[in-house]
């Protein structure tokens, strides 16, 4: 099957009225959090952390200023925020989404505010994710072989690596793609890593959201929120079902690869990977939502999804989380399946052709973390260049970091330099390039991370 698309100035029609797109879903102005993402050279010098007397990264970057608040300090606040709401719950009910958004932002700010706890599967290297995921699922058969509770350990290890350094994990994952030879391992760790940016990203902003009058005063809109707000044993689920939502083709296709040529039998017995992956976890008798998640992760919204059919309504709120995450994984690296397009045209297509597919919220989260340019993609700017974007601005989504990696004529440059193209107001963004177009200076990058 062919996985080598062309990615030209088509893949990117209208990216001139992108913002426009995202005023929509916005509803508004854009607004950023922060100004910006760490770039190459902070990913560079993070080993530091793991030295040989054990000292952690105590950078202020990754912590938050002044004590944290209580999680009883926090059900005060909510408590308040929803003192005057008409009353469509009952007493119990709203006691227990008060203490939903309290027991997540408690949480989130742990995982936010703490150290950067590089552990030893993970410490800014996903390659070695991925190899010590290989490990784990090597042997397995059959769900009754499926250890769930190593699992946990490993998500809970990357979620804290990728709370403070979410940044750092979208670029590593982006450079990394699914280079590994094993494609089921590498796809379910950048799976992993997508769902629990969606995650945490959309639980920070409907944190902001229940706060205004519009939601505060209305307990349904509280409700719907809640729903999109996620506690860190949550998380953790979430990460589990991401790991584990293709576990039917590790066993149907021990030896896929990204250039395996799949039949066309095969590519039918493949629609039914996720029921039969429902069923193998089924056995593990775990959280009814990791089942659902995993059963669902390719329902759409509008319907069009598979292999029910089913509509918003009805499709789980894990799942949501791990649709959009695996769908944006699947158009942005080569896999054996579906053409990719790379991580820019990816964003692209979700804003524009794909937007009733999945759900707003999640689109926006997943936007605010990753801009329009994520970090570690490639693009080609109306000088004719070529870089990498190595950090963006939330403010200004078309106008990224980037460091130069080819002179105008795709000329490799001899020292990659940095520009800024909030800078250079008449330099703009011509189109994706496909990780293929600049395959001779990625191994140089990934050996300058530390990735080979």
């Amino acid at each position: 099957m062919d996985t080598k698309p062309e990615v030209g100035p088509d893949a990117l029609e209208d990216l001139a009225d992108a913002d426009h797109r995202i005023e929509n879903l916005l509803g508004g102005k854009i607004q950023g959090d922060h100004e910006g993402t760490s770039d190459i050279d902070k990913i560079k010098n993070r080993k530091r952390v793991i030295s040989g007397d054990g000292s952690k990264d105590q950078s202020s970057s990754n912590k938050r200023s002044g004590p944290l608040p209580t999680h009883k300090e926090l059900k005060d606040k909510y408590s308040q925020f929803f003192s005057k709401q008409s009353q469509i719950g009952n007493e119990k009910e709203k006691a227990n989404v008060i203490d939903h958004f309290a027991h997540s932002e408690y949480d989130i700010n742990k995982i936010e505010s703490g150290p950067v706890l590089l552990e030893e599967i993970v410490y800014g290297n996903i390659e070695k994710a991925i190899n010590e995921y290989r490990s784990m699922t090597a042997h397995i058969k059959s769900a009754k072989e499926i250890n769930v509770s190593k699992l946990r350990e490993f998500v809970q290890a990357l979620i804290n690596e990728t709370g403070p350094n979410q940044n750092s994990s979208l670029l590593l994952v982006n450079l990394v793609g699914s280079a590994n030879e094993d494609y089921f391992a590498s796809h379910s760790i950048n799976v992993l890593i997508f769902t629990l940016i969606i995650a945490i990203e959309s639980s920070k902003m409907m944190m902001e959201k229940v706060q205004t009058p519009e939601i505060s005063k209305d307990f349904f809109k509280t409700r719907v929120c809640s729903l999109k707000t996620f506690k860190g044993k949550e998380l953790i689920d979430l990460g589990i079902a991401a790991l584990l939502h293709d576990i039917a083709v590790k066993v149907k296709f021990p030896d896929i690869a990204v250039n395996s040529n799949l039949s066309f039998r095969d590519q039918l017995e493949f629609k039914r990977h996720s029921i039969e992956s429902f069923r193998m976890v089924e056995e593990l008798k775990i959280s009814r939502d990791i089942e659902l998640a995993i059963l669902q992760h390719h329902e759409q919204l509008d319907g069009g999804g598979y292999p029910d059919g089913i509509s918003e309504r009805v499709i789980n709120r894990y799942a949501k989380v791990l649709a959009l995450a695996d769908h944006y994984e699947s158009l942005s690296f080569a896999n054996p399946f579906t053409p990719a397009i790379g991580p820019v045209a990816a964003i692209n297509q979700l804003l524009k052709k794909e937007k009733s597919a999945y759900d707003g919220d999640l689109l926006i989260s997943f936007l605010k973390a990753t801009s329009l340019f994520p970090l570690g993609s490639f693009i080609l700017l109306s000088s004719g260049e070529i870089g990498m974007v190595v950090e963006t601005d939330k403010k200004t989504m078309q106008k990224p970091k980037v460091k130069i990696l080819f002179s105008k004529g795709k000329v490799q440059v001899k020292k990659p330099i940095l520009l800024d193209l909030n800078e250079y107001p008449d330099i703009r963004v011509s189109r994706a390039v496909h990780p293929r177009e600049v395959k001779t200076v990625l191994p140089e990058i990934r050996k300058q991370l530390g990735l080979m």
